[in-house]
């Protein structure tokens, strides 16, 4: 999957040859993959955390190569990955805040996640101490549903028919308890 995204990486033409000058196998290096959204009316923030192992220099000069800019955030240095057309009008940064840690996203989001406090998010915790996430699974998701979402969903569900209709409605009412 990590060969095959560009966006992350500025690579475009040759994400294969992106990794080898970051002298990064994805296979071997990368550990863990968090990816974090928040919904703020239309707009949409994101940031992907990689955990691994990293060598800083090769990561930041193969960046360069790709037409990045680098740029410190505080005390974190990071790099403006280049506008290819396919991140919108956001900035998105690539931030090495240590040799086991990369995060990418749009600038704000990613400002976020390396800013103090390093509070575990509330939500997060409190799923975690309740068993809902196994933290040894490959995949977990938590999120937050509005009221407004669940209620339309509901709504929408109730008025389905005909076939199918009813692992639709258990769709959507599942949705609320995720």
């Amino acid at each position: 999957w990590l060969l095959r995204q560009h966006a992350w990486t500025g690579a475009n033409d040759d994400p294969r040859q992106f990794l080898t000058d970051a002298g990064i196998d994805p296979l071997r290096d990368v550990d863990a993959m968090v990816v974090a959204m928040l919904g703020d009316g239309d707009a949409t923030s994101a940031v992907a955390l990689f955990a691994g192992r990293y060598d800083q220099a090769s990561l930041g000069a193969a960046l360069v190569k790709q037409g990045a800019q680098p740029l410190a955030l505080g005390r974190v240095q990071a790099y403006r990955l280049p506008d290819k057309g396919h991140h919108g009008s956001k900035a998105v940064v690539l931030a090495q805040p240590s040799p086991e840690l990369v995060i990418v996203g749009e600038e704000s989001a990613v400002q976020a996640a390396i800013a103090p406090p390093h509070a575990v998010v509330s939500l997060v915790q409190t799923e975690i101490l309740a068993r809902h996430i196994d933290l040894k699974a490959p995949f977990w998701v938590v999120a937050t549903v509005p009221a407004k979402v669940r209620e339309k969903a509901s709504e929408a569900a109730e008025h389905a028919h005909g076939d199918g209709s009813e692992p639709v409605h258990s769709v959507f009412v599942a949705s609320g308890t995720v």
